[in-house]
This record gives C-alpha cells, structure tokens and sequence, in this order.
C-alpha cells in the first residue's frame, strides 16, 4: 500500500470516529440528556491510571430515583461526596458535571475531524481528476 493509499484510508477512518465522538460528547450539553446527581465513593482501586486512582461508589440521582453502584475517575480518594452526572451511552460510568471548557474541547474534536475528513475527501477527487 502506497503512503497515497494509506493516508486516505487513515483519512476516512480518523474524520468519522473524531466526528462521531465530538458529536456524542456535545449531546451532554441538550437539556434532560444526563442524569444529574451525586456520587459518593466507598472504594478507590489501588491501581493508579494516567488520571488517578478509578474510585467507586453509590450514584444518587436528584430526582430521588434508587441508588447505582458506578465507577468515577474524577475523584481520587474514599468517602467523598461529588456532583455527578451520567449518560445514556456511559453505561455505569459517572462524570464531574461538563463546563465550557468541556464544551470546547468536544466542538473542537468534532471540527478537527470534519476538516479532516473534508481533507482527505479533497484529495481523494484531486488524485482521481489526475488519473483518468
């Protein structure tokens, strides 16, 4: 496969999945998506990753529904209690409520793979207009 062929085929498959996971993330931010409530932890892994300890504990929703036993990285350490939300798609994963700076982050995944995309289909029509 020639460095032409590879990057197209890189091209096609970086552009979507970059597209499809920004766009994913930013669903958090349309009202009535997550599941707003607290998390408090009762067991941390001892197993540190790059982002800490994965902590365990009781998620509570604020709209009294019954507790869930969840998994949550932003908190590090036992018997604390946090504000949490949790989405559809997480399964039983909890997450620190998003902000702007979240929000950001995710609009420019979702901009870097759609110029991306728009790269390599560019040069896809180019390499074709060459070659009959």
């Amino acid at each position: 496969m020639t460095r032409q062929r590879a990057a197209l085929v890189a091209g096609f498959f970086v552009g979507p999945v970059a597209i499809a996971l920004g766009l994913l993330w930013l669903l958090a931010f349309v009202p009535g998506v997550a599941e707003h409530g607290s998390v408090t932890t009762t067991y941390c892994d001892a197993k540190v990753s790059r982002q800490g300890p994965t902590c365990a504990g009781d998620f509570i929703p604020d709209d009294g529904g019954p507790p869930r036993w969840v998994t949550i990285r932003a908190i590090h350490e036992q018997h604390v209690t946090a504000r949490a939300v949790m989405f559809p798609w997480a399964g039983n994963q909890a997450w620190p409520p998003f902000g702007a700076g979240d929000a950001a982050l995710f609009l420019g995944v979702t901009l870097t793979g759609a110029a991306i995309l728009t790269a390599t289909i560019r040069r896809l029509l180019r390499r074709r207009s060459r070659f009959p």
